[in-house]
């Protein structure tokens, strides 16, 4: 596309083609408004409903546009109005015009990694047919999981506000059956995993204890509103929103911009959709539930040995075995959980009196921990609850 020159104005009129109110997308915005080169930029948005759509764009004579491109006849259009575009969908697989998305495949392989270390062997990803960060999604938790030699059952229904419903849930309920016991499930976005929800309760399938389910996006209305509430992996909105403004400044002032610009994923946020580890040896069940029992006491690995009677060689092999993680590796991450745990619920609670009442030696050694787990230290899990 051709860059649009400067036209000496003080102020840049930017369309926001894309729905305003949605949480994950909420994140992007905040992106995009908090850089300093967005501080002269005048928002247009339709003043009447939640979304700007591109066809609105026809006869606008603005200065760049971001937007959700989500169909060929959209990129098309796009095209055809020549005013420099970010788009931040990843519905297409090729895009028309420079793109900010998140990386789609490390998604999945985290939402593998993390099934994985709870100790799933099956597994199930419900999809989206002909949606390009659906299959990207996929790839990356069917590739992690083939690594460690199982195997992803896969279904996907249709996309688009035409769908029949309930010929989808139909076959979202028949698919839904034929699953294992102990199945770890990741849908390609939180909607849809509410929609494994919701289908669950309906035919009698519990969860997390028959099936453990994941969504994506972190979309705090639909995974906080779910029965169960819905764990999910979060994209980073604000770093996403932060390289759409830095790209449209640079586009919109005549400079070339093209191609993918792929943003890390964030932080996998538990809920109760999978609260539950898939444990098939009963002595090594009984070892983590002595961990979690126990954290707050200086326990160590030849103590959970000692427990159920076997050696600490035979304890880290098996352990290793089930649960794809050391039982140092386990411990380690039950106290950096039940740490973020305390700090999040207890703001009177100082932080040398959470490290001291963790066990750890100083507080230096709790960020140690809450680093490597969270990436944050215990001062900015407080200030991020605030």
């Amino acid at each position: 596309m051709k860059a649009q020159k400067n036209k000496g104005v003080s102020m840049k009129r930017v369309a926001l083609a894309f729905p305003i109110g949605v949480d994950h997308l909420t994140e992007v915005l905040y992106g995009i408004r908090n850089h300093p080169c967005a501080a002269n930029w005048q928002f247009l948005t339709n003043p009447e409903r939640h979304r700007l759509e591109i066809r609105d764009l026809k006869n606008w004579d603005g200065d760049g546009i971001i937007a959700q491109i989500n169909s060929q006849e959209e990129a098309e259009l796009i095209q055809s109005l020549g005013i420099p575009c970010i788009n931040i969908s990843g519905v297409l697989k090729k895009s028309p015009v420079p793109r900010v998305c998140a990386d789609y495949e490390e998604i999945g392989k985290k939402a593998a990694e993390f099934f994985l270390k709870k100790g799933f062997r099956n597994f199930a990803y419900y999809g989206i047919k002909k949606v390009w960060y659906s299959a990207e999604v996929y790839r990356g938790f069917r590739n992690l999981v083939a690594d460690h030699g199982y195997e992803v059952d896969l279904y996907e229904a249709h996309s688009g506000v035409s769908t029949e419903w309930q010929q989808s849930n139909d076959g979202l309920e028949s698919f839904l059956r034929t699953l294992a016991p102990k199945t770890a499930l990741l849908a390609a976005h939180d909607p849809r995993a509410v929609e494994v929800l919701q289908t669950c309760a309906r035919i009698g399938i519990k969860v997390p204890e028959q099936i453990s389910v994941m969504g994506e996006n972190n979309d705090k209305v639909n995974c906080e509103l779910a029965t169960p509430t819905l764990s999910s992996v979060a994209r980073q909105g604000r770093k996403l929103g932060h390289k759409v403004a830095e790209l449209l400044h640079s586009f919109m002032n005549g400079e070339s911009v093209a191609g993918d610009h792929v943003i890390p994923c964030g932080e996998i946020f538990e809920r109760d959709s999978t609260a539950v580890l898939s444990i098939y040896n009963p002595e090594i069940a009984k070892v983590v539930e002595f961990i979690r029992l126990n954290v707050l006491q200086q326990i160590n690995v030849e103590s959970a040995a000692s427990h159920i009677g076997r050696s600490r060689r035979w304890l880290e092999y098996h352990f290793k075995e089930e649960l794809q993680q050391t039982p140092l590796e386990f411990i380690s991450s039950v106290r950096a959980e039940k740490a973020k745990e305390l700090l999040e619920l207890d703001a009177s609670l100082r932080i040398t009196e959470a490290a001291y009442k963790l066990g750890f030696s100083s507080t230096n050694q709790l960020n140690k921990y809450l680093k490597k787990f969270y990436g944050m230290s215990a001062k900015e899990i407080r200030q991020k609850v605030k």
